[in-house]
C-alpha cells in the first residue's frame, strides 16, 4: 500500500514538472540588422504579469548574454526590456533595448547605447523565427 502511494506521488510530481516545462518555451527573433536573439525557457505570457528573459544576442561569431523582462499589458501588448552585455569579447558595447509588440515578440522599439536613459534615434524591429531552424544561436 505504501509503495502504491509513493508511486502515485512520484507520478504526480513528474506530471507537474513536465507540465511546467511544457509551459516554458524558447523564443527566437531576428532584428532589423540581421542579429539573432534567443530567449530560453520563457514562461507563458499573461496579462498583468511579468516573465524573466534570459538568452543570447548572437552578433557575428559572438554570443553575448541578454537578460531582461517582458510584461503583458491588460490590452495584450508585450513590453520588453533587455540588457545586452557585449563589450567583450568583440569590443562592441553594452546596451539596453526596449520593445513593444505582440506575444510572439513581433515588436518595434529602440536602443539606449550610451546609458543616458534616453532612447537613441532609429527604430529597431524584431521578427519571430522558428528556434529549430534559426541560423543562430
Amino acid at each position: 500500500m505504501i509503495a502504491m502511494i509513493r508511486l502515485a506521488v512520484f507520478v504526480a510530481v513528474i506530471g507537474f514538472v513536465a507540465s511546467q516545462e511544457a509551459i516554458a518555451k524558447d523564443i527566437c527573433v531576428v532584428d532589423d540588422a540581421g542579429v539573432h536573439w534567443r530567449f530560453s525557457n520563457v514562461k507563458s505570457l499573461k496579462a498583468g504579469a511579468s516573465v524573466a528573459l534570459n538568452g543570447v544576442y548572437a552578433i557575428g561569431v559572438a554570443n553575448c548574454p541578454a537578460a531582461g523582462t517582458a510584461v503583458v499589458t491588460q490590452a495584450g501588448a508585450v513590453i520588453v526590456g533587455v540588457t545586452v552585455h557585449c563589450a567583450a569579447p568583440i569590443a562592441a558595447n553594452n546596451f539596453t533595448r526596449q520593445m513593444i509588440g505582440t506575444p510572439d515578440f513581433t515588436a518595434t522599439g529602440q536602443d539606449d547605447n550610451d546609458w543616458d536613459g534616453v532612447a537613441d534615434a532609429g527604430t529597431k524591429t524584431w521578427t519571430p523565427e522558428d528556434c529549430k531552424t534559426a541560423a543562430r544561436p
